[in-house]
């Protein structure tokens, strides 16, 4: 499995705590800690939670994903309906 390093507000926001509780998190269970180059201390996710951030992260992108397809069509479908009703319809409706 890769490793996972995430910062202390990712792994807030997937246990719903604040990034000092999510420091707290990460001391308590010993779960590795490191400073990147940009100066943001990343903690490395054990293999379980790791998999359980993925899938969040999956199924997050899968929901948006879903959603902006579904604005789209709904989107095309006016389009297409305004294109089939022809310029005619656009006088009737002024």
């Amino acid at each position: 499995m890769p490793q996972i390093w995430i910062t202390y507000d990712e792994l807030g926001a997937h246990y719903g705590v604040a990034s000092d509780g999510a420091r707290e998190i990460a001391r308590a269970r010993m779960w590795s800690r490191r400073r990147s180059h940009d100066g943001l201390t990343r903690v490395k996710l054990p293999p379980d939670v790791a998999l359980a951030y993925m899938s969040a992260f999956v199924s997050e992108a899968a929901v948006t994903a879903a959603d902006d397809l579904r604005q789209r069509v709904q989107a095309s479908g006016s389009a297409r309906l305004a294109a089939a009703a022809g310029p005619s319809a656009i006088g009737r409706a002024a």
